[in-house]
């Protein structure tokens, strides 16, 4: 039985590099894209279960980490009264 880690493994070596792109980015790209630290993306992706750890390096999945973002999504209502306060 193989263990999660060479599934997943085996998942990305099987990707080729634009589809590797849109579906993981490491937590370094994930700073840039959403212009937050990487303490917080780390954070958020573990949240959301989005992050894979392979030996020493790890990828986060784009797609569960939007998913898990969009519960943090301001209402512009909300939005309205905080600029009111």
């Amino acid at each position: 039985m193989r263990s999660i880690n060479g599934l997943l493994r085996e998942k990305i070596l099987a990707l080729d590099s634009s589809q590797l792109r849109s579906e993981f980015f490491r937590p370094d790209e994930g700073m840039k894209i959403y212009h937050i630290g990487r303490g917080v993306v780390m954070d958020l992706a573990e949240e959301a279960g989005a992050l894979y750890k392979i030996n020493r390096s790890c990828v986060i999945s784009k797609r569960l980490f939007d998913e898990n973002l969009e519960k943090y999504k301001v209402k512009r209502e909300e939005a309205t009264n905080e600029g009111s306060k």
